[in-house]
């Protein structure tokens, strides 16, 4: 909402008023969903990274409207949920490391990935695409059994619009906002019918 802080909102598919899933007004991070809808996993905001009192994930119960933490999740955000559903990550607040929190077992498991910005699942829920953060900035993916990672791109001296985002397309291409210059006007004309 307008001058407030970044909150999560639920409205129905139908359409009508937003609600939010929480009425305190703290900074909550961006939402991801359960594969079936049930549910939402998100992270807090922290008022400053590295925080030793520190954040955690949350999931919400859409149907209960109840709340629950992933244990050992302190210190984590920015969390993904596979599409299969199997896997939430999360990026270590003070290294910028990945997590995966097996869904059925219950635990995290460490990831030799870092430097890590914006992660995104494929759609077959084998990788995960990201961009790095730092002095050399390219996009990479993480095979989940085994972790092996790989260099997609480098990024290196290309023109990046927004350095935080990065993405997938349909066919699990990387997406990434390139910026093409100086802000540009147009004239739009509006016929009425």
């Amino acid at each position: 909402m307008s001058g407030g802080p970044f909150r999560i909102f639920i409205v129905s598919a139908e359409g009508g008023d937003p609600k939010p899933i929480i009425t305190e007004e703290r900074e909550q991070g961006i939402p991801t969903w359960s594969g079936d809808g049930s549910h939402l996993a998100f992270g807090g905001v922290p008022p400053r990274f590295a925080d030793p009192n520190g954040e955690t994930i949350q999931i919400y119960d859409v149907e209960n409207r109840q709340f629950s933490t992933i244990p050992g999740s302190r210190n984590l955000w920015t969390p993904r949920w596979s599409p299969d559903g199997r896997y939430i990550s999360a990026v270590n607040i003070a290294d910028r490391s990945l997590r995966l929190f097996d869904v059925a077992k219950g635990s995290w498991r460490a990831c030799s990935a870092d430097h890590i910005d914006n992660p995104t699942w494929s759609k077959d829920s084998q990788f995960i695409s990201y961009n790095t953060e730092g002095g050399v900035r390219s996009l990479r993916r993480m095979r989940i059994t085994g972790g092996f990672m790989e260099e997609t791109v480098s990024l290196e001296g290309f023109p990046l619009r927004a350095y935080w985002w990065s993405g997938l397309s349909l066919d699990d291409s990387p997406l990434v906002l390139r910026q093409l210059g100086g802000p540009e006007i147009y004239a739009l004309h509006l016929e009425r019918r």
